[in-house]
């Protein structure tokens, strides 16, 4: 199971979130304003780029973690 996919689970069973499109008011944080809204799973994600799960538990399903090919051919 992927980083995001366990926060978007714990919000899920705490009840921040009621169904996979939920979605989460934004707001301009200079202004407090509404600006729309972003979707759960951006959240998810976003929370794991600030925690730095990815690569504190060594999962490799985001693009910027996941290992880099070096092999050069040799």
């Amino acid at each position: 199971m992927s980083a995001d996919s366990l926060i978007f689970g714990a919000l899920k069973s705490v009840g921040v979130v009621q169904r996979d499109g939920f979605t989460m008011p934004a707001f301009d944080p200079e202004t407090g304003r509404p600006t729309g809204s972003v979707g759960v799973h951006e959240v998810a994600a976003e929370l794991i780029e600030w925690l730095d799960l990815c690569r504190a538990h060594g999962t490799t399903d985001c693009a910027e973690c996941a290992p880099k090919d070096t092999d050069d051919g040799s």
